[in-house]
């Protein structure tokens, strides 16, 4: 099993290419014209580490966790006021 984390590479893939926008277009402020290129970023810095670290379409089981809608504390009623989930 690998642990690999790759956060700081996509803050900077964001940050850089919403900082690229605003240099380029100071007048562009819309967060749906400028997210759209980061996000794509973000994609293909996931798409070349998986690769370099040759997990790409690898896929591993899930791990139970502790929490609400798992296989070991099922959520069937809100804890605070005690009424059913909906």
């Amino acid at each position: 099993m690998r642990k690999v984390n790759i956060n700081t590479d996509l803050r900077l893939a964001m940050t850089s290419t919403i900082r690229k926008n605003f240099k380029e277009r100071p007048d562009n402020f819309d967060p749906r014209r400028y997210l759209k290129p980061a996000t794509a970023m973000m994609a293909e810095v996931c798409k070349e580490r998986f690769e370099a670290f040759r997990t790409a379409g690898v896929q591993y089981p899930r791990q139970a966790t502790a929490g609400y809608g798992n296989k070991f504390t099922p959520r069937s009623h809100n804890t605070a006021t005690d009424m059913p989930v909906p």
